[in-house]
């Protein structure tokens, strides 16, 4: 029983932080196999097995019916992702759109260290890490060359 608890609680926990994180901290293969469907199949199926013992079902119906309602969790995960993930213009959003794009600088970039930059994506803002050749103050406009990682882009500054 503390077994289920402690399951359920520590998914929920790895959930809520994966939440936070713009839905992902690592990415197993899109929305249907991401961290967070994975902590939403564990907590909702450690806290279905905790409340199936506290009812005093038999262990075979309560692993199945944890499995059940961890699989359930899993993929309205995806659908919570994909729904989230897709813009308000009704087609989801791709992060090589960013590239031409102008953004402005939010946190200092230097040559040595990344700083912000906040752009536009699809109607929507969003906040980057960025990369440059050269420093960049706060308030720059930059133009978006490359995208290095789902977080990261390559900038110049505009003229």
């Amino acid at each position: 029983m503390i077994l289920a608890l402690v399951v359920g609680t520590v998914s929920l926990v790895i959930l809520s932080i994966s939440l936070v994180l713009d839905g992902e901290i690592l990415d197993f293969g899109g929305d249907w196999f991401s961290i967070s469907g994975i902590a939403a199949f564990f907590g909702l199926a450690g806290f279905t097995a905790l409340g199936s013992m506290a009812v005093g079902a038999p262990p075979v119906l309560t692993g199945i019916l944890a499995l059940a309602v961890g699989a359930l969790g899993l993929v309205g995960m995806g659908y919570v992702l994909r729904f989230l993930k897709a813009s308000s213009t009704g087609h989801e959003t791709n992060l090589d759109m960013l590239r031409g794009a102008v953004g402005k600088v939010t946190t200092e970039i230097t040559v040595s260290a990344p700083g912000q930059i906040a752009a536009t994506l699809s109607g929507l803002p969003v906040r980057l890490t960025a990369v440059s050749e050269e420093p960049l103050a706060v308030g720059d406009s930059v133009l978006i060359l490359d995208i290095l990682s789902p977080t990261q882009v390559l900038v110049r500054p505009l003229p």
